[in-house]
């Protein structure tokens, strides 16, 4: 027998609970690939269950650089504080366990994006972010040759980003 008598309420408490240990903002598609990966919850149920807790505002959609990052609401806070209990032990175990591991990554994810789409008369154009939260600290947009200039600095720019933003701020602020 199961330990909820519905799912649905352990589905919620676990996104709320996640949420929760990481502290970040994540699009409803970084959620979705970490949840259905772990097979915490099944794909069309976690979709069911987002629209759900957005709909009764515990969670919202905030519109961000990146794209719209879920955020838990002071109401979801409150039931977390209540329910979490509800969890079992080794499943909040597993997911604050998951939460520690991977927050600088995910962090990371949301700080820098690479995008690239192909222009009409020819080439890739290649956007480039450095964000904090809410703030585009930079972007740059390059036209390229073709796409596998644009998928390698797509792929570079992860690793890259801090150094390119630190240069670039840098030679702008010399007072030379």
């Amino acid at each position: 027998m199961s330990y909820f008598p519905c799912e649905v309420t352990r589905d919620k408490l676990c996104v709320m609970f996640l949420l929760k240990e990481l502290g970040i903002e994540l699009t409803r598609t970084k959620l979705s690939d970490i949840i259905v990966t772990n097979n915490w919850i099944k794909y069309f149920d976690l979709q069911t269950c987002l629209a759900e807790l957005e709909e009764d505002g515990f969670i919202a959609a905030i519109p961000r650089p990146f794209g719209q990052g879920y955020t838990l609401t002071e109401r979801a806070n409150e039931a977390l504080l209540m329910f979490s209990s509800l969890l079992p032990g080794s499943f909040r175990e597993e997911l604050s366990s998951f939460a520690g591991k991977n927050r600088e990554e995910l962090r990371r994810e949301t700080q820098f994006t690479a995008t690239s789409s192909l222009v009409p008369s020819g080439g890739y154009i290649v956007n480039l972010k450095v964000m904090e939260t809410s703030s585009v600290l930079l972007e740059i947009n390059l036209l390229l040759a073709d796409r596998d200039c644009a998928k390698l600095a797509c792929e570079n720019w992860e690793s890259k980003a801090e150094s390119v933003y630190t240069f670039a701020l840098n030679q702008l602020l010399d007072k030379q």
